[in-house]
């Protein structure tokens, strides 16, 4: 089984995003936000600083944030699902492998969902193909 080493950067926006070195870093291949809730009310701090906990706990990091909070988060490694039938040719649009690997990492609703949104923007915008 091939291992596929990922990068994972934090910014001051509050993204964390993976990044995989076979793509050659040119796109995230799946990002999170760095948000809170509390009473009801989300808010987004930036990160400023990432940290790999250890090598047992694969997909667990240690985030700091501008404004001194630590937190400690779970990254899940981006799905390898195919989501090629989920992708009509009916749009007559044609999907990048690339642009797929993105909609892998939704759930099969938020696929949809995205689809939908992504080809109507295409359309309108006279373009053949989705890519990232």
């Amino acid at each position: 089984m091939a291992v596929k080493v990922s990068l994972i950067s934090t910014s001051t926006d509050g993204k964390i995003l993976v990044w995989r070195y076979s793509d050659m870093l040119r796109y995230p291949i799946k990002g999170h936000l760095l948000s809170t809730k509390s009473k009801g009310e989300a808010s987004i701090s930036g990160g400023t600083a990432l940290d790999k906990v250890n090598q047992i706990e694969d997909n667990t990091y240690i985030v700091g944030t501008e404004g001194g909070s630590i937190y400690k988060c779970t990254i899940q490694q981006p799905s390898e699902q195919d989501v090629s039938h989920l992708v009509s040719d009916k749009s007559g649009l044609r999907w990048k492998p690339e642009a797929l690997a993105v909609l892998a990492n939704l759930s099969i609703k938020g696929v949809n969902e995205v689809r939908k949104r992504v080809e109507r923007y295409a359309q309108d915008k006279g373009e053949n193909e989705i890519q990232v």
